[in-house]
């Protein structure tokens, strides 16, 4: 899933696209999600439950943005318990004219936590899991670069999914296993 709309998508969107201009004075560094942002994710997370999903695992980037989107979208929904954060799955870091923009680099963990809490309090950091990337005192640095096979290298060694496997095989009526 992608994330909502981010203050950093508001700006590049504002003036009919003419926003791009001031883009590279005016981003954010791991921006937040607009209430329009917001707005998508609760409807989305609404029509999950009116489909009757299930969800057995859901990670997020270490990205706020995507931290607050699964939060409207799958926690807030009540369609799972914890969100679990993971490592190598952000966009790219962006550069602009050879100077790097560093929208796509998470801040902090503890200026994320500080933000999320402010913004959402114990809601979301109570089923905030960062287990996966060292706990909530861990490195942010440690889940670049993005790599799509890092990341199934990296999940492939989890014990968490080793014991969804397990439980799925265990249970003959069990749908299949997605990722994508």
């Amino acid at each position: 899933v992608r994330h909502g709309e981010s203050k950093n998508n508001a700006i590049l969107n504002a003036a009919g696209g003419l926003g791009a201009v001031m883009y590279p004075m005016k981003f954010k560094q791991d921006p937040q999600i607009t209430e329009k942002g917001v707005q998508v994710a609760r409807a989305n997370g609404r029509r999950l439950v009116a489909a009757k999903a299930k969800f057995d695992l859901v990670l997020s980037s270490a990205m706020v943005r995507t931290m607050e989107t699964a939060y409207y979208m799958f926690l807030e929904a009540n369609l799972i318990e914890k969100l679990h954060v993971a490592p190598f799955i952000s966009e790219v870091p962006l550069v602009w004219k050879g100077v790097p923009i560093l929208e796509n680099v998470p801040l902090k963990r503890e200026e994320q936590i500080i933000i999320l809490g402010k913004r959402h309090g114990s809601a979301l950091l109570e089923r905030l899991d960062f287990s996966l990337v060292g706990g909530p005192r861990g490195d942010n640095e440690q889940t670049l670069p993005p790599s799509g096979d890092m990341f199934l290298q990296w999940l492939y060694k989890q014990d968490i999914l080793h014991e969804l496997l397990a439980r799925r095989k265990a249970d003959d009526d069990a749908e299949p296993i997605r990722i994508g």
